[in-house]
């Protein structure tokens, strides 16, 4: 006789819902369809959406649409996702929860100005991870930044790698 698997014994209504939400969230964090995670995209339970956020198959067009959902959870596990398009970045960056610039800040699609615009964050989590990244930028990506003179450049890479966030947002103007 084949083996059977066993439903879970379902006390009451709760668990019944939990079973189900849980089930939910196991199916967005192992999806590979589009169509699979845009139908969860849609689901009512907060986790299950939070869960689709982070799956790093979930198309651009979804993650932008979770990006607007109110909570905090769906919001950062947008901004912690590499598939975020980067006007979706942009804008997260400037959200008003610390978590959701810190998950921008720690993304490595971060757009190159919104990380220079989080190193002046409020707060200190934010503006380590942010200067974090700019100290590696790469002396392309620093001159593709700002318009820099040969010799402006040198010395911007001679400066040691913590100040390089200040110095980078007084030649923009930030």
């Amino acid at each position: 006789m084949p083996n059977l698997i066993r439903m879970p014994q379902l006390k009451d209504y709760d668990d019944y819902f939990e079973f189900v939400s849980d089930t939910k969230v196991a199916k967005a964090r192992n999806a590979f369809s589009a169509n699979t995670l845009r139908r969860l995209a849609q689901d009512e339970s907060l986790r299950v959406k939070a869960t689709v956020a982070l799956n790093p198959n979930t198309p651009p067009d979804v993650l932008r649409e979770l990006s607007t959902e109110m909570s905090m959870g769906v919001r950062r596990g947008v901004a912690s996702n590499l598939s975020t398009p980067s006007d979706v970045l942009s804008h997260l960056a400037k959200h008003h929860y610390t978590l959701v610039r810190l998950a921008v800040a720690e993304n490595l699609n971060t757009p190159t100005r919104s990380l220079i615009h989080l190193t002046a964050d409020k707060d200190e989590r934010v503006r380590v991870a942010a200067e974090a990244r700019v100290a590696m930028f790469s002396p392309e990506t620093l001159s593709e930044l700002v318009d820099l003179t040969l010799c402006e450049l040198d010395v911007l890479l001679d400066a040691p790698r913590a100040h390089r966030a200040d110095i980078i947002r007084a030649f923009i103007g930030e």
